[in-house]
């Protein structure tokens, strides 16, 4: 096994022992993409954070129709933590994608707080 494989096993177990509840963790494969959607009304508040083994591009969006309304858009990043208000009530998406060889495994939560929660 390899200098690599070993990181990532033990980046994992990290992970693991580490998880906050509700927390969730992916293995992300080449050129694959994972979505986490929450229904949210219009004022609640979406916390978000995740932290990934390698670099991953992510975004948090909602469809109308055929437009998608991002409102988060990252490249290439390892780690992030932020929160959206949502304008509107819709169906919102968190997504994590990479294109590059290999796994990615990232650790994700959110929360989501406001009216009527």
């Amino acid at each position: 096994m390899s200098r690599v494989s070993y990181l990532r096993i033990i980046f994992v177990l990290i992970v693991f022992i580490a998880l906050p509840a509700g927390a969730e963790t992916v293995s992300l494969q080449s050129r694959k993409s994972h979505e986490k959607c929450v229904d949210l009304k219009a004022g609640q508040m979406l916390e978000y954070r995740f932290t990934a083994d390698g670099r991953l591009d992510f975004n948090i969006h909602y469809h109308d129709g055929d437009m998608v309304h991002y409102l988060v858009q990252e490249k290439n990043i390892t780690e992030k933590e932020g929160n959206i208000l949502a304008p509107i009530l819709q169906h919102y998406c968190l997504m994590w994608g990479h294109g590059k060889r290999g796994i990615r495994t990232f650790e994700y939560m959110f929360d989501i707080s406001g009216e009527d929660n």
